[in-house]
């Protein structure tokens, strides 16, 4: 038999008894109130609560093809707050002589778009051409409505590489505001 006195001190204080003087609870699962009726700790998560979480989270959309642009992923976040929606956006070009396609359809998610800050950029050098045959890895776009299109009559020549869609000044992220969106 081990004798408290036999013990490292720090190893006795630990077999010391612990008196409560009242009944002592202990649980893991959360207490839940009726949220319509308290509005203090631990409240139920409203639907108004769950629609705010899920508007601020990221979303992965697939956008349909369009002249320019085929298997387009858009990541976006939407701040409802100042009205636009940030994006990361990735898609493969479609060669096309067709001066000014369309790049991005947006109507599933926006109803109009009122600016943009937006840039398409490429590794190739010459991707973007215009009529008179200027070259370029990157190309400013113009909207109308809800989608997107290539300015100042310029084309996609090559089918193959990946287009980027980024930011004119953050070099992260797009931002296209607009004035509402589709399901709200």
């Amino acid at each position: 038999m081990l004798l408290a006195s036999s013990l490292p001190s720090d190893l006795a204080r630990t077999g010391q008894a612990n008196t409560f003087t009242a009944a002592q609870t202990f649980s893991i699962a959360p207490t839940i109130k009726d949220a319509s009726k308290d509005k203090g700790d631990n409240q139920a998560a409203t639907m108004a609560d769950l629609k705010s979480v899920e508007n601020s989270a990221w979303h992965t959309v697939t956008l349909p093809d369009s002249q320019g642009l085929k298997n387009i992923t858009m990541i976006y976040k939407i701040h409802d707050d100042e009205k636009y929606i940030e994006a990361n956006i990735h898609a493969q070009p479609i060669s096309s002589v067709k001066a000014s396609p369309t790049m991005l359809n947006l109507s599933g998610i926006i109803n109009k778009i009122t600016s943009l800050d937006l840039l398409f950029i490429t590794s190739y050098s010459s991707m973007f051409k215009t009529q008179t045959g200027l070259a370029g890895g990157a190309s400013t776009p113009s909207f109308s409505s809800n989608v997107i299109v290539l300015t100042d009559d310029t084309y996609i020549d090559y089918d193959d590489g990946l287009i980027s869609i980024t930011s004119n000044g953050n070099p992260n992220f797009a931002k296209i505001y607009y004035d509402s969106l589709v399901n709200n």
